[in-house]
């Protein structure tokens, strides 16, 4: 992996196993009115920025290869501030990305709180749930490898490559008393041990924020949205309009396989939206409709079949007055990296966990926004469309 060129340092770099991930966990920083970009991999010249987010696609690397990426990430460059994104839902080798951080970033303790409680992520007890349900009884459990069988995210960590780093488990935050919480923060800090945290609701990010902002040396802070949004302090996680031109079309690609974001395809559809393959995208389908769906099926990779699809798909985006609405990371990953657009800029968020931004396709604006396949509801692509169009 190459080295960055910046011409300047930023504030945080926030270095992610996806490239939704990488740009939700980014948001709340845009919200809160710092300047933010997005890059897929750590290669080539970026805009200055106060906040950089990291796309090394490690989640769906073995445990060895997925620590050398992320360990390379953090080397990459140096900041104020290190954040680590993983998955809320613990797909992929997150104990091995964990060790590889702190060698990479050279911190000498950290806090993990993979808690999103705007998307029914939570963890109590040092157990995680999504909407109430044990998180190995969730489709999310067999979209991984190795798959998970606990919803411990002690076993989880050590099930996936954590070896040498000591845990401090840490829960009930909203009842503890804060001298005792803040002395065994203390004590993790002065032990190098990565504090793991129970978080049922926002405010109890927000409390362990707080208290560990009163130690003299930052953490390597490690978790997803309910963190970020917690350590970014954003006004309000709303709605914010991009800087970019006005949008006229909306052009929707998924990939996930999450039953979220299939239900959310067919409300689309049934509100009236046309919904199709990319095999049977035709040029004139976003001409002819002011927004549509395309889905396609990554199981076998992206072919060259629909990397040809998606140059006829630039041709008509880079006619100006376009938003691209990608679902999914691997989906995110393989069409702007097929169209040649290596990093973007953040403006905020249509809501909690749908990042938008602005991205150049040749010298054309281009909004753009991501979201995981697992967020949302089921009208959040047709409120993203509202939102988009005038």
């Amino acid at each position: 992996m190459g080295r960055l060129s910046m011409g300047h340092a930023v504030k945080w770099l926030i270095v992610a196993d996806d490239l939704t991930g990488a740009a939700d966990s980014a948001s709340p920083f845009a919200l809160a009115g710092l300047s933010t970009v997005v890059a897929l991999g750590m290669v080539g010249p970026l805009p200055e920025c106060e906040v950089l987010a990291v796309d090394t696609d490690g989640r769906r690397l073995p445990p060895e290869p997925a620590r050398s990426a992320i360990a390379d990430a953090f080397r990459s460059l140096s900041a104020l501030h290190n954040f680590l994104k993983i998955d809320s839902t613990l797909r992929g080798s997150i104990g091995a990305m964990v060790e590889g951080a702190f060698q990479g970033s050279k911190r000498r303790w950290g806090v993990f709180c993979s808690a999103v409680p705007s998307q029914g992520r939570r963890v109590r007890s040092g157990r995680v749930t999504v909407y109430g349900s044990p998180i190995s009884q969730t489709p999310f459990a067999s979209m991984t490898d190795p798959p998970i069988v606990s919803d411990s995210l002690a076993d989880r960590l050590s099930a996936t490559g954590l070896k040498t780093v000591a845990i401090l488990s840490l829960a009930g935050l909203a009842q503890a008393q804060p001298d005792g919480v803040i002395a065994q923060i203390a004590d993790a800090e002065r032990k190098g041990c990565l504090v793991v945290c129970d978080a049922e609701d926002d405010q109890e990010i927000r409390t362990l924020v707080d208290f560990c902002s009163r130690l003299p040396t930052p953490p390597l802070w490690i978790g997803a949205l309910g963190l970020a949004s917690a350590l970014a302090r954003p006004p309000q996680l709303c709605c914010r309009r991009n800087d970019g031109p006005p949008v006229e079309g909306v052009l929707i690609v998924c990939g996930s396989r999450h039953p979220v974001a299939r239900g959310q395809l067919e409300r689309f559809g049934s509100s009236g939206f046309p919904v199709t393959t990319l095999d049977a995208l035709d040029r004139w389908l976003i001409r002819r409709h002011c927004a549509a769906a395309v889905t396609v099926d990554l199981a076998e990779g992206f072919s060259h079949e629909h990397k040809g699809k998606l140059e006829t798909v630039a041709e008509v985006l880079s006619s100006g007055r376009m938003a691209l609405v990608l679902i999914g990371g691997d989906t995110a990953r393989s069409v702007l990296s097929s169209i040649n657009i290596w990093h973007w800029r953040l403006t905020g968020a249509l809501e909690p966990g749908f990042p938008v931004g602005v991205a150049l396709i040749g010298s054309v604006p281009l909004t753009i926004a991501t979201r995981a396949g697992g967020f949302g509801d089921r009208d959040s692509l047709v409120r993203a469309v509202r939102h988009l169009l005038p």
